[in-house]
């Protein structure tokens, strides 16, 4: 019986330690459950605000699609007009260099003539205003 009242205080504790020990593993779980709900808010939550993101960015894609298609249009307008003005400076060219020559030769028509022309081209002047 000695052996046994030497432990006696041991089991006492044991049991009295039992309910703490239940406590805790029970506040344990609460604390993981708690926890694993957290991250499951927070999962949530973020896929919320990915998926408000993605309907903003497809709308700014819209947006932005609709923006460069206008552009491409006005660009090719203006390449065509760019191509249009090429060809009349081209023919104002020719027919400037068509003009100078026909005043080149009434001006020699005239001097052959022996007179004094009223007007000639001032060629520097010309250059100056290019």
């Amino acid at each position: 019986m000695d052996n046994i009242e030497k432990y006696i205080p041991y089991i006492i504790n044991i049991i009295l330690a039992i309910p703490g020990i239940i406590a805790l593993v029970i506040k344990s779980r609460k604390d993981k459950a708690d926890i694993s709900s957290e991250l499951i808010q927070d999962a949530l939550n973020l896929k919320n605000d990915m998926k408000s993101d993605k309907e903003y960015s497809d709308k700014r894609f819209d947006s932005l699609s609709l923006e460069l298609d206008t552009i491409r249009k006005s660009l090719l307008e203006s390449q065509n007009q760019i191509t249009t003005l090429k060809k009349n400076i081209k023919k104002l060219e020719s027919r400037v260099s068509y003009l100078r020559k026909g005043i080149d030769v009434l001006v020699s028509q005239i001097e052959g003539l022996g007179e004094v022309p009223a007007w000639k081209p001032d060629l520097h002047r010309e250059e100056e205003e290019e």
